[in-house]
């Protein structure tokens, strides 16, 4: 039954048409995604809160204050980068040794025999969850989390919530947003995906450019019109290239404006969006 399988795999199948030529045909997997801790699994490595956590390199990180941050690393952002033959090698220590090695634990049961499937390129970065409920949802809990450390941060808007609220609910949608913006006082609770990214792609930059410091505003428009870009449904090699520089800059900015203990691996996350876009295309 195992050879059978496997013939069919690498030999296609026949397709019939009705009234044209047969061809045979092949599917291959190129693309695979999941949230952080889904992954983690997948490939069979450790969770994004731990050493050597990062999918996509395998920069060790530090661990301070109960969580796993990503200094920016000036001279390599991006790398050292983990590589498809380079993982499986590192799987294949772990099993032999029983520790991991760069973060790898043992071969992934689902991924490694899959034929033609990169396990590093293949494996696409969820923009769902990094982008909107990750980075957007942190920015949004610094300007207006009511804790009394964070009311005296020079990014603090929340004495400025309800006039927030006004301008957000009484907004005007685009066409293809199907549902009005709600409060932040009184719905942030309740936002899902799609209202975190209306927040990110259309009503924030318009909205806190009259209430967050102006540092912290160009800070934040930067990871703004990253993401526009790499949302393009049509995207050139230029465009990818200014996204980078621009999500680069926002990276290495973050750790000065709001503290190394806050570059998450949402956030260290960012510096491989581009790279994700070459490989599988707009986010």
């Amino acid at each position: 039954m195992g050879t059978k399988r496997e013939n069919v795999i690498f030999a296609g199948i026949e397709v019939q048409p009705p009234d044209e030529e047969s061809y045979k045909s092949k599917v291959f997997l190129i693309a695979c995604t999941a949230d952080l801790q889904a992954k983690a699994l997948v490939m069979n490595m450790k969770q994004h809160n731990g050493k050597c956590g990062c999918p996509k390199c395998k920069q060790p990180g530090t661990h301070i204050g109960h969580k796993q941050q990503w200094p920016y690393q000036v001279h390599d952002p991006k790398g050292p980068r983990r590589t498809h033959e380079e993982t499986k090698a590192h799987a294949a220590a772990a099993s032999d040794t029983g520790k991991d090695v760069c973060g790898i634990k043992n071969p992934s049961s689902w991924l490694t025999a899959v034929p033609h499937f990169d396990i590093v390129e293949g494996m696409a970065i969820d923009y769902m969850h990094g982008a909107l409920l990750g980075v957007a949802k942190r920015m949004i809990s610094y300007w207006f989390s009511e804790t009394s450390t964070n009311k005296h941060k020079d990014w603090y808007c929340g004495n400025s919530k309800h006039e927030i609220d006004y301008m957000l609910e009484n907004i005007k949608p685009p066409m293809e947003i199907h549902r009005r913006p709600r409060s932040i006082t009184g719905h942030l609770q309740h936002w899902k995906a799609s209202k975190f990214r209306a927040w990110l792609l259309y009503y924030s930059l318009p909205i806190m450019v009259h209430f967050l410091d102006p540092k912290y505003y160009e800070h934040y428009a930067l990871f703004v019109m990253a993401q526009h870009i790499l949302l393009q449904q049509s995207i050139t090699e230029d465009d990818v290239d200014r996204a980078e520089q621009l999500l680069l800059q926002f990276v290495s900015q973050f750790e000065s404006l709001y503290g190394v203990q806050e570059v998450v691996c949402n956030v260290h996350s960012l510096v491989h969006y581009a790279d994700n876009v070459r490989e599988l295309g707009p986010l």
